[in-house]
């Protein structure tokens, strides 16, 4: 029988928009950025078998309140759930929620996932460019128009689309600008997805 826990750790900042104002395409833009950043890191994870408990753990300096703390974790229990091909309020999982203080400037989501199998896939690890191919998608845009966005030439981002090139360090930088993330965290990108 596989290990039948599943974990990692996104690189999001998850803040509470309960007590926030701003506007709501703000919101939306956050929203589905958490949810294409949980899509891509769990897409080669191996899948649990239900029932199984979900463990949504929020890093960093300080913490929140308890009502504050579910409403933040949202976009990425939505994800987590279509990712185990259930409803959110599906009875076979059940959610829970922690927090862990981290040092200064450090944010992350862990999910850990525990089921008691897990089905493993024969999917390859996704690349940089499944990731920027499905954020094109999300974001209902054509790869033209995120190269324009980008400041980039629309072949050069077809190749990076298509595995054919990786992006020099002003291209992660211009990527980096365009979908939110930080280079860093693009970069960790395409060095974990060799990994396996």
């Amino acid at each position: 029988m596989a290990d039948a826990t599943v974990e990692l750790d996104l690189p999001l900042r998850v803040i509470s928009s309960l007590n926030q104002r701003e506007h709501w395409a703000a919101k939306a833009r956050r929203a589905k950025q958490e949810r294409v950043t949980t899509a891509w890191m769990l897409a080669a994870e191996p899948k649990p078998s239900l029932p199984c408990v979900v463990l949504l753990t929020r890093i960093a300096p300080r913490s929140l309140d308890d009502d504050n703390l579910r409403g933040a974790f949202k976009a990425v229990r939505d994800e987590v759930a279509r990712w185990l091909g259930v409803d959110d309020a599906d009875p076979r999982v059940r959610w829970a929620y922690a927090q862990t203080r981290g040092r200064p400037k450090q944010f992350a989501a862990r999910v850990t996932i525990q089921g008691d199998t897990v089905t493993r896939t024969d999917r390859p690890t996704p690349t940089l460019a499944a990731w920027l191919k499905a954020l094109i998608a999300e974001r209902a845009t054509s790869q033209r128009a995120a190269a324009n966005a980008m400041g980039v030439h629309w072949r050069t981002l077809s190749d990076w689309c298509t595995d054919t090139s990786y992006p020099s360090t002003s291209g992660i930088r211009a990527l980096a600008k365009w979908s939110g993330l930080s280079a860093s965290e693009i970069m960790e990108m395409h060095s974990g997805g060799s990994d396996v």
